[in-house]
């Protein structure tokens, strides 16, 4: 069973004091804050933060990530940044991440933990100081491709940073959030539809019978996302059609407008 170790590199006072009470090797200035099993089945994590979360990156070739340990600097704790290091990217609130799973390190009260991407290529954080950053879900059901739907909520929809109510709104030029009114239509690329407490219950036990479903608008924009449904309230319906417009007459087919 090959198994993966997560370290961050400590700051140049606590390197010489490690590195001065054992001067056997240079490998005991890190400290471990995730471990991965790629062999074992993979597990689900869901972002919670509003903001969302940045990955930690290797520090060493990308390429290499299969072969040898896996060394990086946290978001929290990396004041340089690495050359060799991939470009910082941010996942949003809501966002599924199947990741590898892991052994229960020794100190069970470790301030960071850390689980590894399926992908191997980043880190993301479960919890820093006892702030939780991601937690475990059932494993959701993905589509992707090409969606119509239609908003049938009256109050219409807002636009979301991330497939989440906790979410940030997205703004117009005006400094308001942007909002689908009822009878648009939108074009989704991608359904994310998970199972058990939403993120923005108090408890976060699983619940087969409770599920909530978003979708990713299909734009440039990688992270604009609508609320489908939620515990069999619906706000967007699914349509088998796109909107069609009469030539004849100049008008859309129900008074709608695609997105």
């Amino acid at each position: 069973m090959k198994l993966f170790i997560g370290k961050f590199y400590c700051s140049p006072e606590e390197l010489q004091r490690q590195l001065r009470s054992n001067h056997s090797s240079q490998g005991n200035a890190y400290e471990e804050i995730g471990n991965a099993i790629p062999s074992l089945p993979s597990v689900w994590l869901r972002i919670l933060p509003r903001a969302g979360v940045v990955l930690a990156c290797p520090s060493q070739n990308p390429q290499q990530i299969d072969a040898t340990p896996s060394f990086f600097s946290t978001p929290i704790l990396k004041k340089k940044k690495d050359s060799n290091a991939v470009s910082a990217i941010t996942l949003p609130c809501g966002l599924c991440v199947e990741v590898d799973p892991w052994e229960q390190p020794a100190n069970a009260q470790a301030r960071q933990s850390f689980a590894r991407l399926r992908s191997g290529i980043a880190w993301i954080p479960r919890h820093i100081h006892n702030e939780l950053f991601s937690y475990i879900i059932q494993t959701p059901k993905i589509r992707s491709g090409k969606f119509y739907f239609q908003v049938i909520y009256r109050r219409g929809m807002k636009v979301r940073r991330g497939p989440s109510r906790r979410a940030p709104s997205i703004l117009s030029s005006n400094n308001e959030p942007i909002r689908y009114e009822c009878g648009e239509f939108l074009l989704i690329s991608d359904i994310f539809t998970m199972f058990g407490p939403t993120d923005t219950s108090s408890s976060h036990a699983s619940n087969a019978n409770l599920s909530e479903c978003f979708g990713k608008l299909h734009s440039s924009n990688a992270h604009q996302w609508v609320h489908i449904h939620s515990n069999g309230r619906y706000y967007l319906q699914e349509q088998p059609n796109p909107p069609s417009i009469d030539a004849g007459s100049g008008s859309r087919r129900n008074s709608s407008s695609l997105h």
